[in-house]
């Protein structure tokens, strides 16, 4: 149930800001066509501009060779493929920069959602709740754990979804040139997938670890930037450095 409505929020916090990710996934899509495209078009003049290696390729492409003019008229004018080059650099570009701008536009949008809600949410709890967890826990939750959202959405989410792309477009490229030889790459994929679950089982148990530290470093800070009169008051400025120094090497520590 709770992973339920774990899922029921997304829609809520993504409200108005879907269709920038949709055009932010279109244009990975198309930098990610365009970038394998480029070593695509040398590879196309190496092997049957300059040295007629015969043609192997779809119906398609083919079929746009002879609509330009043929493999004659292309040697006579490789300008054009140079300028074909200069094209999808371009499209590459200004794919790359649209991307860019609409999953930052989408990501701020549902940051700021996150933190409306966080807020409201935290302000019809009951004081009794309050009482039990500690202030620097509620601090890091609207502050450094919303950044920890901010960073997967912009940064990581997008990088899994381009990485699916260049596996699924390398895969098609290189069963095209040689099945078997790219059948005995993949052997290797079981391995690369075992050892990235393990590594991120590991890596799990290590970040709760450390946002736990983390709760208790933000607990010290605000404990004293609430209370810095007591602790003038009877001397325990020492103590408390020595406090937060300690929790502070404690975080430190987890991270390497």
């Amino acid at each position: 149930m709770k992973k339920e409505s774990e899922l029921k929020i997304i829609p809520i916090l993504s409200k108005g800001f879907k269709r920038f990710f949709f055009i932010s996934a279109a244009a990975t899509i198309l930098k990610v066509s365009a970038s394998f495209a480029v070593p695509q078009v040398i590879r196309f003049t190496v092997d049957h501009i300059i040295d007629d290696y015969p043609l192997n390729y779809i119906q398609l492409v083919m079929n746009t060779i002879n609509n330009i003019g043929g493999i004659e008229f292309l040697k006579e004018n490789l300008w054009l493929l140079t300028f074909f080059i200069l094209v999808l650099a371009v499209i590459t570009g200004v794919s790359d920069y649209i991307g860019k701008i609409t999953l930052a536009k989408g990501t701020e949008g549902i940051i700021k959602n996150i933190r409306d809600k966080l807020f409201e949410h935290i302000q019809k709890l009951p004081y009794s709740w309050h009482i039990k967890n500690q202030t620097g826990d509620i601090i890091q939750r609207s502050t450094s754990d919303v950044e920890v959202v901010r960073n997967f959405i912009s940064t990581q989410l997008v990088e899994i979804f381009r990485v699916i792309m260049l596996v699924i477009i390398s895969l098609i490229l290189m069963f095209s040139m040689n099945f078997h030889l790219t059948a005995a790459v993949l052997v290797f994929i079981p391995v690369v997938v075992l050892y990235s679950t393990i590594f991120y089982g590991i890596l799990t148990k290590k970040f709760l670890v450390t946002d736990e530290a983390e709760g208790k470093l933000f607990t010290a800070i605000q404990e004293n930037l609430t209370g810095v009169r007591v602790v003038r008051a009877f001397g325990r400025e020492k103590h408390e450095i020595e406090k937060f120094t300690e929790r502070n090497n404690t975080f430190s520590e987890l991270w390497v």
